[in-house]
């Protein structure tokens, strides 16, 4: 039931397209969230077995779209799937190009990048932000805060731990919105404790 489009983009060598689901705001439908995710997976010829890396953020885009979809929310929420993220970022890069130059009312971006493995302990999810230091570090910690009251609000908290890293990750989608100044977070299982051995 959502409006759907394909952003096609070019970057050197490479083409694709991303697709975007929109669902419209009631109040400010000129503030947009952004709920995005890889498509593409490594390596790029042959077997690219990308069950957690990305077929699980991809996953989670569409089941946030299918609930989502169901309601009204205020601001506007695009659900984002970027292609070229393996190679570069070249989707996220060129879509952040694309909304930068129409003057789009960015509020908030959130990357779900691996969230399918668990291997110790309870399920975690960090959420990674900019360095404290950074001037945009504020809205993305808001980002992540408004994520772990939802699991406190909902009672998730028995079985899903989100942890704040304010470490600046920047492999991911999420830090082509960065480099233009929107707040944004990188979702993902725990990549430092517990890191997926079957990655890519």
């Amino acid at each position: 039931g959502l409006a759907v489009s394909y952003h096609n983009w070019t970057a050197g060598s490479y083409s694709n397209r991303n697709v975007i689901g929109v669902l419209a705001g009631s109040v400010h439908p000129d503030e947009i969230v952004l709920v995005t995710a890889h498509l593409d997976d490594m390596p790029s010829s042959g077997l690219a077995p990308g069950a957690d890396d990305n077929a699980s953020g991809s996953v989670g885009v569409l089941v946030a779209a299918d609930i989502l979809s169901q309601y009204q929310f205020e601001r506007t929420i695009r659900f984002v799937f970027f292609t070229g993220e393996e190679q570069g970022l070249y989707g996220s890069g060129e879509y952040a190009d694309l909304i930068y130059a129409a003057g789009d009312n960015v509020v908030a971006v959130y990357n779900m990048d691996m969230i399918a493995w668990n291997n110790i302990g309870g399920p975690t999810l960090r959420l990674h932000t900019r360095t404290t230091g950074n001037p945009g570090y504020s809205g993305d910690l808001a980002i992540a805060g408004v994520f772990t009251n939802v699991v406190s609000a909902y009672g998730l908290s028995s079985g899903l731990t989100p942890i704040i890293d304010a470490d600046a990750v920047w492999a991911s989608d999420h830090s082509s919105f960065w480099d233009k100044g929107y707040s944004a977070i990188l979702a993902i299982e725990d990549d430092e404790s517990d890191f997926n051995g079957y990655y890519h």
